[in-house]
């Protein structure tokens, strides 16, 4: 790797990485350089890095949070500070779904031009249709049905539910970059118009109790919904499970059947 890049593809595929610290003093991130990275959850980028191309982390779907550094990369993936792991969230958010490449700077992260410009283009991200980007693979010709993803109903599904997910993360940082009341309409108009809203939250293993509170003010977590995950949520959701019957002010044994 040259100092001041990146390359192109240079670590395509490496589904080994799950954290990934570029080294200061990177002026640029190449095409393709982690695109299907599918482990890959955490990344840092110095402030020096000038020009991050939009596909640079294509089909990394994991990835959550892409925080900005300067000096010591040893403080790089700070995550005691909430402000900055917001901007981290965002950052991924604007890599991984937003087609505006102006932010893609790491040196505007986090300021105030900046935030306004990812509230725009994150609203036209929500209000394009489900099916925007639907390419179902070809193989000799015919699609290739063994892949879900092939199905233009199970994308559009997915496609909710990934967008369901960063709404409530979005809402949930509301502390650290205010959100505005348009915004808030709209997050709360198009979560509670999709059920892929439950299925987000019952996948959501982070920030439960504030993601509990959120429901309950925008009004999404009545009695019987509550209810309903209760018997519904996978084991993996145990935790959700318990803040819903602590909520519901029942006894444990009464959710289970004999």
């Amino acid at each position: 790797m040259n100092g001041k890049e990146i390359q192109k593809k240079e670590y395509l595929g490496r589904t080994d990485l799950t954290s990934f610290v570029v080294p200061a003093g990177t002026a640029t991130i190449g095409v393709y350089a982690f695109a299907q990275c599918t482990r890959l959850r955490k990344v840092a980028i110095p402030r020096s890095v000038e020009t991050i191309f939009a596909n640079s982390f294509a089909e990394c779907e994991n990835l959550r949070s892409v925080f900005v550094y300067d000096g010591e990369t040893e403080t790089a993936m700070d995550e005691t500070d909430p402000k900055k792991c917001g901007e981290a969230f965002l950052f991924a958010v604007a890599i991984r779904y937003l087609t505006d490449t102006t932010l893609l700077s790491p040196k505007e992260v986090g300021s105030g031009n900046w935030l306004g410009r990812w509230d725009d283009a994150f609203e036209a991200y929500l209000s394009a249709p489900d099916d925007t980007g639907f390419s179902p693979f070809l193989a000799g010709g015919e699609e290739d049905y063994e892949d879900p993803m092939n199905d233009i109903v199970y994308y559009s599904r997915q496609r909710r539910k990934q967008k369901a997910d960063l709404m409530i993360e979005r809402l949930l940082y509301d502390g650290c970059f205010p959100v505005s009341g348009k915004m808030k309409e709209l997050c709360a108009r198009e979560l509670a118009a999709h059920e892929e809203t439950y299925e987000a939250l019952g996948s959501r293993r982070e920030r439960l109790e504030e993601t509990v509170a959120l429901f309950e003010e925008l009004g999404l977590l009545t009695d019987a919904v509550s209810d309903r995950l209760i018997r519904t949520l996978p084991d993996e959701a145990l935790e959700l499970k318990s803040l819903l019957i602590r909520r519901n002010k029942k006894d444990v044994f009464d959710t289970f059947v004999l």
